[in-house]
């Protein structure tokens, strides 16, 4: 069982997406449901940006979403 709190911004660090995608299961595959809509409505791969595979998340449109998406999985 896992258990964390994301409050908002600010509360991030660098790589801790990239890290429980790596290490819970259960994480990956509630990102992995959520990566469709944020492909559609977003128009970016909230997978590509926890991996770091799509730049820094130094921006608000990608952050505050990014911060929903590590709240719900």
């Amino acid at each position: 069982m896992y258990a964390a709190l994301f409050p908002g911004q600010g509360s991030h660090r660098v790589g801790m997406g990239r890290s429980l995608l790596a290490s819970a299961p259960d994480f990956a595959g509630q990102i992995a449901a959520l990566e469709p809509l944020f492909v559609e409505i977003a128009g970016w791969s909230l997978i590509d940006l926890l991996e770091g595979r799509s730049g820094p998340l130094d921006r608000v449109d990608r952050i505050q979403p990014a911060i929903f998406a590590m709240q719900v999985g």
